[in-house]
């Protein structure tokens, strides 16, 4: 019986090494994530900033205050409706194409932006119909 009195006294040097590198590289993996945490936030956070002008920039579209015309940057004030922090260098492209129909445009919406050194770019596409044919 000395085989079992042996398995009864506990773990064994390797088990314990074992159980605490498998630890210690759960722990470096949560303490990575944790880390990486402000930068996903900050990222999200941009992009809800980047889309929330494109949308507005497509509202003062369909409501005739901004014309129906490429331009490489809309020249919007950020400042103006964004809460919180707004993304320093955000810029607004719009890209008007008549479609197949008169009176109907495809218009794509693109934001560019910068977050931590990596350049991002966000693109929205929709129609617009003037019902008189020609764009305001």
């Amino acid at each position: 019986m000395p085989h079992s009195s042996r398995a009864a006294r506990g773990f064994t040097l390797v088990e314990v090494s074992v159980a605490l590198w498998i630890l210690i590289v759960a722990l470096l993996a949560g303490i990575a994530l944790v880390l990486q945490q402000p930068r996903v936030a900050r990222r999200i956070d941009a992009e809800r900033q980047a889309v929330r002008v494109m949308e507005w920039t497509l509202e003062e579209m369909r409501a005739g205050i901004i014309p129906l015309q490429s331009t490489p940057d809309v020249g919007w004030s950020v400042r103006s409706f964004v809460i919180g922090s707004p993304a320093p260098d955000l810029k607004i492209a719009v890209d008007v194409l008549p479609s197949g129909t008169a009176g109907l445009y495809e218009i794509a919406v693109v934001a560019t932006y910068t977050v931590y050194g990596h350049r991002h770019r966000r693109q929205l596409q929709t129609m617009i119909w003037r019902s008189s044919g020609a764009p305001r």
